[in-house]
């Protein structure tokens, strides 16, 4: 029983560590999130947090900052009139053409086109803002189905006896980025 407790403890301490990570990932994407970087701030090695955060969250340490990236990318592209070039500074990115090269694998389409399509994927209330179209907050009742959705996939999977369900956690990640913190 001993043995079982401290193990859990570990456990514990290395999901606490690990929602520390991801914290840190979402509000610092345009600082270095590189994994010698992120290792050091917490105390870890780089091999030792790279199996661990991919351990307790199913995606890789790299793929999760490019999630947490684009998500950003998505949001600045749909809420304003920046450049592709500028949002790919603004989101960590030196290389412009390798963010639109991440940005069209996570979203499916380039950040150029994202954001000339954007006043069609964006619900629009009366008026513009910006000149561009207002964005519509979910109603309340919206926001609680989402985030209630949102429990049951990570309740799911966290119950699951592996983490082998790699998109089912993606898809999560991607879920809350987008729709739980984006108003």
């Amino acid at each position: 029983a001993g043995q079982t407790l401290k193990g859990f403890v570990e456990l514990s301490e290395i999901y606490s560590i690990i929602q520390n990570v991801v914290k840190y990932i979402n509000e610092n994407y345009s600082s270095d999130l590189s994994l010698p970087y992120l290792a050091h701030k917490y105390g870890m090695s780089p091999g030792y947090l790279s199996r661990q955060f991919k351990s307790v969250t199913g995606v890789g340490l790299n793929e999760y900052i490019n999630i947490s990236k684009v998500t950003a990318a998505a949001k600045l592209l749909s809420e304003s009139n920046l450049s592709v070039t500028k949002v790919s500074e603004l989101c960590g990115y030196n290389d412009s053409n390798y963010f639109s090269t991440v940005f069209k694998k996570y979203m499916g389409t380039t950040p150029k086109k994202y954001s000339a399509e954007k006043g069609e994927k964006i619900k629009t209330g009366s008026g513009t803002q910006n000149g561009r179209p207002r964005r519509v907050a979910p109603t309340a009742s919206e926001q609680a189905a989402l985030r209630s959705d949102f429990e049951n996939k990570i309740s799911h999977t966290l119950r699951c006896p592996s983490f082998s369900a790699k998109s089912h956690v993606c898809e999560c990640l991607v879920f809350i980025n987008a729709h739980i913190y984006a108003f």
